[in-house]
């Protein structure tokens, strides 16, 4: 929300008191007609006393006014939406309030982002239809936090815990916030860098050549160019109902949406599979031994509620019915989480879902089995419900063809560890990655509505670890998520997620419809 500062009288120059002076020293006597000096002394002495006190009341008024100009707009839309509330009609005031509810949500947001941060995130895999957003969020830790509680969130975002703190989310209410910022136009592309310091600053440089208007790493295709790279002996056997059942939170796909971008995907993902089993068929000659065929490992990453879930829910379905029948196993980076207790132990609690919060040594260590053909890997259980690592419970993971990792930091590597870039990361085991994109504005969107949705089914539960949000009315829960996202989610985003983008052999760009529109495809 813009606002526009006019004028006002009250924070006008302050004439009147200019004019008082100058009533005030003419008015003045002096003691003796002789008493020139005396008189020198007094004038001096009173136009050090005006001048100290115009600088006070002028500083004072400098300072407050743009404060008050800046409220002036609320209160006027507050007494804008308390007239029209009053006039709704009772049959529809529910449903008007629900929305109006979102639309200041969304509102809220997008006003906290015009606050000025420290770090700008351009990146862009094309020369291009996308930008990163043309805008930012910063941490909210004042109107939108809800109950003066501390925020956390984790597992895939999309929902928060609540421990007695006065500061929102990372354990910092006024906590800096990053930026994330594009050039606005999508005929023209926004330079790939994240400007961290001096450091930052050279590695942006090296970024803009690279994904300049004449040099990308992508070849770029409309949704329409895409539908066309699906074989004619592919058919979609996918059914409406096996569609709900791959759709998560607020997805809004169609059987068209799946012919036309997702089956031209399985199809890809079909040749890239045979060229790697060609490798490995020369590897063996080369090595004049048989060796254990590695799992083709593919990767799905991107910001929470931007639709990971569907996208690996739906490969695993198409990939399943290629007619070499490959075996298909799918996991989520969630069960290799810390406990809750370790990361309250650790003070991280407030970092669920950053890279930090994970057991990256034990996610590593079961990737590392998993390519040497090490059968029966267990993978620990994450559960939604219980928002943690479920003691004891665990999937059995026994030598796929095809792996399908999701998680939302799949894609880091050295470039974000630059003390240990001699280490291995989980990004160095993936045969081919996939990054679900979409502008943060309709990342926000989708991410409040889900809450909502989660509010009145998971939360419901008696056992939810969130149930106290089940009974807490629209207006509040909104609050809640939009402060989840400004302090933590949107922090997540630019500093962890957003950087590895432009890693992926395969980019997904999604419209405010959740529609994929462009997608991008590693030269």
């Amino acid at each position: 929300m813009s606002t526009t500062t006019t004028s006002h009288p009250v924070l006008a120059s302050p004439a009147h008191l200019t004019q008082r002076r100058a009533s005030s020293q003419d008015a003045h006597v002096p003691v003796s007609q002789d008493a020139s000096v005396d008189t020198s002394e007094d004038t001096s002495l009173d136009t050090s006393v005006d001048t100290r006190m115009d600088t006070s009341v002028d500083n004072s008024l400098d300072t407050s006014a743009p404060a008050l100009a800046s409220a002036m707009p609320n209160m006027h839309e507050s007494i804008l939406q308390a007239v029209q509330a009053k006039e709704a009609d009772a049959s529809t005031k529910r449903a008007e309030a629900m929305a109006s509810s979102l639309a200041v949500a969304l509102e809220t947001a997008g006003t906290a982002r015009l606050a000025a941060t420290n770090a700008k995130v351009r990146l862009s895999p094309s020369q291009h239809g996308h930008n990163a957003t043309g805008a930012s969020i910063s941490p909210v830790g004042s109107s939108s936090a809800a109950g003066g509680n501390s925020i956390t969130v984790g597992g895939n975002g999309c929902a928060a815990g609540t421990a007695d703190s006065s500061a929102a989310g990372g354990g910092n209410g006024n906590g800096a916030g990053t930026t994330l910022s594009g050039n606005g136009d999508r005929n023209n592309s926004s330079a790939s860098a994240v400007e961290r310091g001096e450091q930052g600053s050279s590695e942006a440089s090296d970024q803009e050549i690279l994904s300049s208007e004449s040099i990308t790493p992508f070849f770029e295709f409309s949704a329409q160019q895409w539908s066309t790279f699906a074989h004619k002996k592919n058919k979609l056997t996918l059914t409406e109902e096996e569609l709900q059942k791959c759709l998560a939170f607020n997805d809004k796909i169609s059987l068209e949406d799946v012919s036309n971008i997702y089956l031209p995907l399985s199809r890809l993902l079909y040749l890239y599979v045979h060229s790697r089993h060609n490798r490995s068929t020369v590897i063996k000659q080369f090595l004049g031994q048989s060796i254990e065929s590695a799992p083709f490992i593919i990767s799905i990453s991107g910001s929470v509620a931007c639709g990971k879930t569907t996208t690996a829910n739906l490969l695993r379905h198409l990939i399943s019915t290629w007619d070499t029948n490959p075996k298909v196993d799918l996991i989520t980076t969630d069960g290799f989480l810390y406990p809750n207790a370790v990361l309250h132990e650790r003070h991280i609690e407030a970092k669920k879902g950053f890279p930090i919060s994970y057991d990256v040594k034990a996610l590593m260590t079961f990737l590392d089995k998993l390519k040497n053909g090490t059968p029966n890997l267990k993978v620990p259980v994450y559960s939604h419900l219980y928002y943690d690592v479920m003691p004891g419970e665990y999937i059995t993971i026994d030598r796929p063809d095809i792996l399908i990792l999701e998680g939302v930091n799949v894609l880091q590597n050295g470039a974000d560890y630059p003390t240990i870039r001699n280490k291995v990361f989980i990004s160095d085991f993936i045969d081919f990655s996939i990054y679900v994109d979409a502008e943060e504005d309709s990342l926000i969107k989708w991410y409040l509505e889900r809450f909502l949705k989660l509010r009145e089914s998971t939360f419901s539960n008696p056992h939810s670890y969130f149930h106290r949000y089940a009974n807490m009315d629209v207006e509040d829960a909104l609050n809640i998520a939009t402060t989840i996202w400004s302090a933590v989610n949107h922090d997540n985003l630019i500093e962890n997620i957003l950087p590895s983008r432009n890693r992926a052999n395969l980019i997904l760009h999604k419209d405010a419809n959740h529609t994929v529109d462009r997608i991008y495809l590693r030269k």
